[in-house]
């Protein structure tokens, strides 16, 4: 479901939040942001069931530019680029471990050979290997 402002034509547009319900297990999700001619245009953030969430901006319903992709606890897993919906560009990947992956995304997956694991190191920070 929908809340927010519509346009004439019913189309969805200004502030709102589309409200998704699983029809699995009924839990909810939602993306909260800016809307224009039903499409999200503008800032934007998806919240999954589990609370992990994405923040963003999106061009005609895909998620372009810089992005936040934080785990349900609300660290930060992501940040980095993205293209029509998906990792693509540079980015840093925050692994559970501790340590991360930096380097390019083409279309969600990383690609390339300019690509790096940074160890986690037991005194803060990462050692890169």
């Amino acid at each position: 479901r929908y809340e927010g402002s519509v346009d004439a034509a019913g189309r969805r547009c200004g502030r709102g939040t589309l409200i998704i319900t699983d029809e699995d297990d009924g839990s909810l999700s939602w993306i909260a942001g800016e809307w224009a001619e039903d499409e999200l245009h503008g800032p934007a953030s998806y919240t999954a069931a589990d609370g992990s969430a994405v923040h963003g901006t999106y061009s005609r319903g895909s998620l372009e530019g810089r992005v936040l992709e934080l785990g349900s606890d609300g660290t930060l897993r992501f940040v980095g680029e993205y293209a029509q919906g998906a990792r693509d560009g540079y980015g840093i990947e925050l692994r559970a471990d501790g340590g991360c992956l930096e380097g390019t995304w083409r279309e969600g997956v990383l690609h390339g050979s300019s690509c790096a694991y940074h160890y986690p190191c037991p005194r803060g920070g990462a050692l890169v290997g």
